[in-house]
């Protein structure tokens, strides 16, 4: 009765592999044949009942076979067929891919740039923490791009500065303040027709066409002329911030952050050639750490797809403000590490909402200075030694304040207790080896004397010791200048 029941299930496995045998070779088989359907000749009806013949859709098997025909030409395998290519600025056809090639050329073209070998001209990213003064610095940029100021920062292609920005005040008082203080030397009716205002408007992915086109037609260009030579170049364009003028919901949705930076290349630099400036803010959690460390809020999509990224930082010890170059994403050997950003400011007058005439300063750029590495880490070592220097005269002056009030009370016979080391320590405060320190330094260098305590000494002034005298006071310290009227 077992080799019954057990028979039934051996052969039923048995089916069952078979089966499976079998329903792999039917889906070989339907593999093979929608591929020899596929390589066939499509045929569409002409209106005239014509037949019209369109190009065979080539299979593996074609496409690894030792030579290709296409349109009557022989194509070597390994080379591009010339109907899978086209030229620069190609686009699309029927969801086909074609392949964009580039066209060698007789002369390389140099990297475009909108601060020579500082700052490129394409799609850049500029971060820094809240209040950090993008604003004054992108002024004073855009000043030396539009040709208002001269020095060594001055391009060798000028262009118009379009600002899109949420506080347009805020541009205009900086620029009154730079033409007040004698840095810029011409009047602000000149100035504001190479640098343009435009209200920030929050765009999305469909409207940033429409943007462009707008400003191709406004024709935002700037005349450069070299001897006999003449080039009209693209204006700058620069979006303050990334969250007043991108309508993104989510900043670090990487999908629609990498759609809005892919659309702003495209758009504005690839088609056009109009180089774009996005200030933006660095992420709260690294405010205050260096270059290295920080990053553009948001997605990591903002600076990957960026062609430079660059940051505004403060130095801690110095209160220097930089921006960095050297050491971030760029795809050019940049003739300095840093720019140093100077700052001063200068009283403006306004109107206010009566019409009556106020004055008040307004912060500035003044001067930028090109640094490198090793400069910025000298500014940071002398800054840190002039701190400690200024700690240890701290320390000192308390220290000699502590004695002196201690004279002032024995010299009027009050009750007061000889100031020992340790009760010096103890009421200054601080790091106590310091205090030690800096003591030492004041006897060592004859400002304060120290004197053993006898027991005769003790009993004499037992009521200024009355206080510490179950201590076993050996040594009693007292400015110099008050020495010989202690002990009469």
């Amino acid at each position: 009765m077992k080799y019954i029941n057990k028979k039934p299930t051996l052969l039923s496995g048995w089916v069952k592999t078979a089966l499976r045998t079998l329903g792999a070779q039917l889906n070989a088989v339907y593999g093979w044949l929608r591929i020899c359907f596929t390589a066939q000749e499509k045929i569409e009806r002409k209106p005239n009942g014509e037949k019209k013949e369109h190009q065979k859709v080539s299979t593996k098997r074609d496409l690894m076979s030792p030579k290709v025909k296409n349109d009557g030409a022989e194509v070597k395998a390994g080379s591009l067929a010339p109907s899978k290519c086209l030229e620069n600025g190609a686009k699309e056809k029927n969801g086909s891919f074609f392949l964009d090639l580039v066209k060698p050329k007789k002369d390389i073209e140099a990297t475009p740039f909108i601060l020579d070998f500082l700052i490129a001209a394409g799609l850049v990213i500029l971060a820094a923490a809240p209040s950090a003064g993008k604003t004054t610095a992108l002024v004073a940029l855009a000043m030396r791009i539009a040709g208002f100021i001269c020095d060594d920062f001055e391009p060798s292609i000028k262009r118009m500065v379009v600002i899109f920005t949420e506080h347009s005040t805020q541009i205009e008082e900086i620029i009154a303040a730079m033409i007040a203080a004698g840095v810029v030397k011409f009047d602000y009716e000149t100035v504001r027709s190479k640098i343009i205002l435009v209200n920030a408007t929050r765009m999305s992915v469909d409207t940033i066409e429409s943007c462009t086109k707008c400003i191709d037609e406004c024709s935002f260009t700037y005349s450069n002329v070299r001897g006999d030579k003449y080039y009209s170049a693209k204006p700058l364009v620069i979006f303050d911030t990334t969250n007043a003028n991108l309508d993104l919901l989510n900043e670090n949705d990487s999908q629609a952050v990498g759609d809005m930076m892919a659309k702003l290349k495209s758009e504005f630099f690839v088609k056009r050639q109009i180089p774009v400036l996005l200030a933006g803010h660095t992420a709260k959690a690294l405010k205050y750490g260096g270059s290295s460390s920080l990053s553009a809020r948001g997605s990591g999509a903002f600076e990957g797809d960026a062609h430079q990224v660059v940051y505004i930082t403060t130095d801690s010890n110095t209160q220097h403000r930089y921006l960095e170059i050297g050491g971030l994403k760029k795809r050019f050997h940049s003739s300095a590490d840093a720019i140093k950003l100077v700052s001063d400011f200068e009283i403006i007058s306004a109107t206010d909402p009566f019409g009556d005439e106020i004055t008040y300063p307004v912060t500035y750029v003044s001067q930028l200075e090109a640094v490198t590495k090793d400069q910025k880490q000298a500014s940071k070592k002398n800054a840190k030694d002039a701190t400690a220097l200024q700690r240890e005269s701290d320390l000192r002056g308390d220290i000699l304040d502590l004695l002196e009030g201690w004279e002032t009370l024995s010299a009027a016979g009050l009750d007061a207790t000889l100031p020992t080391q340790e009760a010096i320590c103890g009421t200054v405060g601080g790091n106590k080896a310091k205090v030690i320190d800096a003591f030492k330094a004041l006897v060592k260098e004859g400002h304060i004397l120290t004197v053993s305590i006898t027991s005769p000494m003790k009993e004499k002034y037992s009521r200024i010791f009355e206080k510490d005298i179950h201590h076993n006071i050996k040594k009693v310290f007292w400015k110099k200048s008050r020495k010989d009227n202690f002990f009469d």
